[in-house]
């Protein structure tokens, strides 16, 4: 996963700007600007900041135990999508909601 995140990931602001144009950089500029002096702080949601955190945590442990398993790429990405499927499921499970039982009809007393 690090050797994918280093062939394609985010590069660094000097190698961005000396690829771009002198109007695209300005134009950047002026995005960054206007977002740094508009007063305005991105809202987060402490409870979705402590699950990205614990996602982290649990994608370099799980890296690390492939790593140690020596799988190749095509093990590892095989191994993450099932693991990705079964949280998938057991999520969905969790938060579906509770099956409803089906009503009786009601009997009345017959007379003997």
């Amino acid at each position: 996963m690090a050797e994918m995140g280093s062939k394609g990931g985010r590069i660094g602001g000097k190698r961005r700007a000396a690829n771009m144009s002198p109007l695209a950089r300005r134009e950047a500029a002026s995005v960054a600007a206007r977002a740094r002096w508009s007063g305005k702080k991105p809202e987060v949601d402490p409870a979705e900041a402590k699950r990205e955190a614990a996602l982290r945590k649990i994608a370099v442990i799980l890296e690390d135990q492939m790593n140690s398993l020596g799988l190749s790429e095509k093990e590892k990405n095989a191994k993450t999508a099932e693991l990705v499927a079964f949280v998938s499921d057991a999520v969905s499970a969790k938060l579906a909601p509770p099956a409803r039982r089906a009503k009786r009809p009601r009997t009345e007393a017959v007379p003997a």
